[in-house]
């Protein structure tokens, strides 16, 4: 990739500099793929507004969270003609 780096086009140049990846597990040898980094998210988002509620709610911030919708919105989520 490095060598042809210079040869790319801007737009292909930029896309290669936004692709990461994200290393888990012993060693980072294993690579998330998108369900994982879905459930990672969830679980983060999650674990940060239970965190929030229990210091102003209290052991109510369980209950709370359960009736809450931590659906991403219709906005941000990719389409058939995206892909």
């Amino acid at each position: 990739m490095e060598q042809i780096f210079n040869d790319l086009c801007d737009k292909c140049r930029k896309h290669c500099e936004s692709f990461v990846h994200l290393p888990c597990g012993r060693g980072g040898q294993h690579l998330m793929n998108d369900i994982e980094i879905d459930a990672l998210i969830k679980e983060i988002n999650y674990n940060d507004l239970l965190a929030l509620l229990t210091v102003e709610k209290g052991s109510t911030a369980k209950i709370m969270i359960n009736l809450i919708s931590l659906h991403e919105p219709d906005e941000i989520m990719y389409k058939r003609e995206h892909v």
